[in-house]
């Protein structure tokens, strides 16, 4: 029987959730207090933590009882506060919360239609305030032939469906108030490209929100691929899910660092349960000194960005 450690023990505290959530809501009160469209972004992150929740519980993603997947979340959010008061960041978080809870649920399901097409307007309506999230669009169709072994042409064209479906209404919106050029504006930015690898344009709290990110999902990753054998082939492929696409979103990030702050938000989401499942299912004393390096940075960071991004003095 492996020895429980610090880590262990608050992976698999049925109290963990209930001490975080006070301490996260206090933090964006504080901002609240200081930059009123927090409170919008607030309401963004309470249901994405709700939709991270349903994530975990309905396809097991941490084989025991945990709640590790929605706390690291919320931390993960909280300690890039000044990207995530954002409206749009805050929105693309959401939209990806959902897009994974309703496109896991095709599994080996060829008449998962619906859920087909309730994802995919998730990468619809996450597209309305940055089109380039149309670019996962490609690897999202290799990831449900490769990933959730489901994909024909009613798939297919239910996929479309989602896509085009919150255009409709910027279609008419636009063409009702005379701005139906804006449409054609929106669109016609998947062809426009800054030169690559412009890191320079990114400020220090950006790169270190990005070093951070990164080394969550590069520990998270390693520890999965070297122990995947004790999870059900179903969680191997959702897992490879949240890899391929998170990844995907650091390549994107590094060659277009313009479009950080929405990539951020694709970066969370899919990070989250990489990192959480190397907290639960780790337990030697590296792991742990590892764990608490990682709470430390965690408050440090959040530290650092509130005293950056509020006009008070700690």
């Amino acid at each position: 029987m492996p020895k429980k450690r610090l880590q262990n023990i608050i992976a698999e505290s049925r109290w963990a959730l209930q001490v975080l959530v006070p301490i996260i809501l206090a933090i964006w009160v504080l901002v609240a207090y200081f930059e009123r469209s927090a409170i919008v972004s607030l309401a963004c992150l309470l249901a994405s933590a709700f939709l991270i929740i349903e994530l975990n519980n309905r396809n097991s993603l941490i084989r025991i009882y945990s709640r590790m997947i929605p706390c690291s979340f919320l931390i993960l959010v909280t300690m890039s506060i000044f990207l995530f008061i954002d409206i749009r960041t805050a929105v693309v978080t959401l939209c990806f919360a959902g897009f994974y809870n309703a496109i896991f649920r095709c599994y080996q399901d060829e008449h998962s239609q619906g859920w087909v097409f309730y994802a995919f307007l998730c990468l619809g309506i996450a597209s309305t305030f940055c089109i380039r999230i149309l670019f996962f669009v490609p690897l999202v169709w290799i990831l449900l032939r490769t990933n959730l072994l489901v994909m024909n042409v009613k798939i297919f064209v239910s996929s479309i469906l989602g896509i085009i479906f919150p255009y409709w209404f910027l279609i008419l919106y636009f063409a009702a108030i005379g701005k139906s050029e804006r449409i054609l504006q929106h669109v016609v930015q998947l062809a426009q490209f800054d030169v690559p690898a412009q890191l320079n344009i990114l400020s220090g709290q950006q790169i270190l929100m990005l070093v951070y990110l990164f080394v969550c999902a590069l520990t998270g990753t390693v520890h999965f691929i070297r122990q995947k054998c004790n999870d059900s082939i179903r969680t191997r492929l959702l897992y490879k899910f949240f890899m391929t696409i998170d990844f995907a979103a650091f390549a994107f990030a590094i060659l277009q660092p313009r479009h950080y702050c929405i990539l951020l938000s694709v970066m969370t989401v899919s990070t989250t349960p990489l990192i959480a499942h190397f907290f639960v299912f780790t337990h030697t004393r590296v792991t742990n000194m590892a764990f608490k390096l990682f709470i430390v940075g965690a408050v440090a960071l959040t530290a650092y960005n509130l005293w950056t991004f509020l006009p008070i003095s700690f």
